[in-house]
């Protein structure tokens, strides 16, 4: 069954392979990105069409979020599927010695809050859909038993919250699935060209548990292939 899809970061790396996925299973996605002209997702468009719908926003501001959900209602009333997946790892973060204020202010900004007002902004339209799903984006750094190595001060913390978050979203809205989703190590801008697994890896694993996923998962930390991680 076709779905209408919502993703953030869909410009490069994950968020893009998401994209070419979705449509190639004959989804409709709305394609959030910063970049005023995606090459890329230009590219694609050629042949999606109006199956594919870009949205140049800068999501961490409220009036473009609003827009963003004025964008989705001009060519439907309900929303499948959100895939938060824009996030950030900031500079200078392994040493506390040098770890600044400001770093940890955009961590949270970009990996914690902007997800949650995300799906806040969406969630009317996502209560219209019968099989609503909402997916973050997170990191296994986001683990507090995983965490045997230090460092990453701004960048676990606020992967963290946005775990704790996503339990309090799966409370409060219990008929939404809200699966928290660990990429893996991948090859993308963040993750670094000697990283063990490619982008087509990872998004087939992300979107294989898209599918199975539901109600029942919500509130669950699942890696790419489908294996628990512990909180």
């Amino acid at each position: 069954m076709s779905k209408r899809i919502l993703v953030t970061g869909a410009s490069r790396g994950i968020g893009l392979g998401l994209v070419k996925t979705f449509l190639d299973k004959g989804h409709t996605v709305f394609a959030v990105s910063r970049q005023v002209e995606p090459r890329e997702l230009l590219n694609l468009q050629k042949n999606a069409g109006e199956r594919l719908v870009l949205i140049q926003a800068e999501i961490t501001k409220a009036s473009d979020r609003q827009r963003i959900r004025e964008a989705v209602l001009a060519k439907t009333k309900a929303l499948d599927w959100l895939v938060n997946n824009a996030g950030l790892y900031p500079s200078q973060d392994e040493d506390l010695l040098k770890l600044e204020t400001k770093n940890l202010t955009e961590a949270f900004l970009v990996n914690t809050i902007t997800p949650i007002q995300m799906t806040a902004e969406l969630m009317p339209l996502l209560k219209k859909s019968e099989q609503a799903k909402v997916f973050f984006v997170t990191s296994l750094m986001g683990s507090i038993s995983d965490n045997t190595s230090g460092g990453s001060y701004a960048y676990r913390m606020s992967k963290c919250a946005l775990n704790m978050g996503v339990k309090t979203l799966s409370i409060d809205f219990p008929d939404i699935a809200c699966v928290l989703l660990h990429p893996g190590w991948v090859q993308t801008d963040m993750g670094g060209p000697n990283a063990p697994t490619s982008i087509e890896e990872s998004v087939t694993g992300l979107t294989t548990l898209m599918d199975r996923v539901g109600p029942r998962q919500t509130a669950h930390f699942y890696d790419y292939l489908g294996e628990s991680i512990h909180w």
